[in-house]
């Protein structure tokens, strides 16, 4: 189950940066138009990997503290070790190559306030559309629903109980325009993980046949590729949470390759800001008239091979410094 869940993890990764391999293709005028229909379109419906990654935090969350049951600052210090050090580490990067090759971003400028509120998670709060390392938006989301986790871990209760809390405090924040209503989809995968661990009948219960609705809610994101951002936890979410369900009644899919790829998924999510424009601007140098489409495999292949570099010499190590001294 948790294997399947990582390769899920790779999945929404990888169409998230199918996306922004087409946007840079097409920012800089190779021939495209004519071979769209080959990945599917995804530049249009790619982004709903964001909303796979929130369900599947959410169920995430759920599980370690039904195992585990850490304490809110234990919980909250795990979860901060897990994502800061990369994020402030690569926004620092960034910083210092747009000081010296702006032309390499599609970011126009940056400012002292843009870097510091994207290194503390709340840029949205200062008006700017996105943190200085652009993907970052998704952890402001994702930081946000840790707090409010850690919170409830001060009050005994269980999880569903847990879970209504949380939906208050989620409905509350999207009322007063804090975040949009994406992050409801946090709550799906709590409810998911409830569920689950509430129907015995379904533990250890696997069975091919739930490839058929994972295949079909896919079909259905697709089609509702142009969908308005304030449904979007309907249309993407509610398919990103049968999706979720599926996998986790699937039988286990034992691919090493994917499963490194969903370990290294947070990796190959934000180093794709350094991985795509680069390679662009090598292939704009070496070969301008490259087909369209060659130039999206090329820079997207580029793109999730430096991630998982990435993932292989910094995260790993960082990760395993933390728990050292944890």
């Amino acid at each position: 189950m948790i294997t399947n869940i990582q390769i899920l993890r790779a999945f929404a990764a990888i169409i998230v940066v199918l996306v922004h391999a087409q946007d840079w293709v097409i920012k800089n005028n190779f021939s495209y138009e004519n071979y769209e229909y080959l990945t599917f379109n995804v530049r249009y419906w790619g982004n709903f990997g964001v909303d796979l990654f929130f369900v599947i935090s959410g169920y995430i969350m759920f599980m370690i503290n039904s195992k585990k049951h850490r304490s809110p600052i234990e919980f909250l210090s795990n979860r901060i070790q897990r994502i800061v050090p990369i994020y402030w580490f690569l926004t620092f990067v960034i910083f210092t190559l747009y000081l010296t090759l702006p032309s390499l971003f599609r970011v126009s400028g940056y400012s002292l306030e843009h870097v510091v509120t994207s290194l503390l998670f709340v840029s949205h709060f200062f008006g700017y559309e996105v943190p200085a390392l652009y993907v970052g938006w998704t952890l402001e989301y994702e930081l946000f629903f840790y707090l409010i986790f850690a919170l409830t871990l001060f009050i005994k209760i269980k999880d569903i109980y847990r879970l209504v809390m949380l939906t208050l405090i989620f409905m509350g924040a999207i009322y007063i325009n804090w975040y949009s209503s994406i992050a409801i989809e946090f709550l799906y995968g709590g409810a998911i993980f409830i569920l689950f661990d509430r129907l015995q009948c379904l533990k250890g219960y696997q069975n091919n046949f739930f490839w058929v609705p994972l295949i079909l809610a896919i079909i259905f994101v697709i089609y509702h590729a142009h969908i308005d951002q304030t449904e979007r936890y309907i249309y993407w979410g509610i398919p990103s949470a049968i999706i979720l369900c599926s996998a986790i009644l699937m039988q286990n899919i034992n691919i090493k390759l994917l499963i490194e790829l969903g370990n290294a998924s947070y990796s190959i999510y934000l180093v794709q800001v350094f991985g795509l424009p680069m390679m662009t601007k090598i292939l704009i140098k070496i070969t301008p008239d490259m087909p369209g489409i060659l130039v999206f495999i090329s820079i997207s292949i580029f793109s999730i091979l430096l991630g998982y570099i990435f993932y292989q010499l910094i995260e790993k190590n960082i990760n395993r410094i933390f728990k050292r001294r944890s």
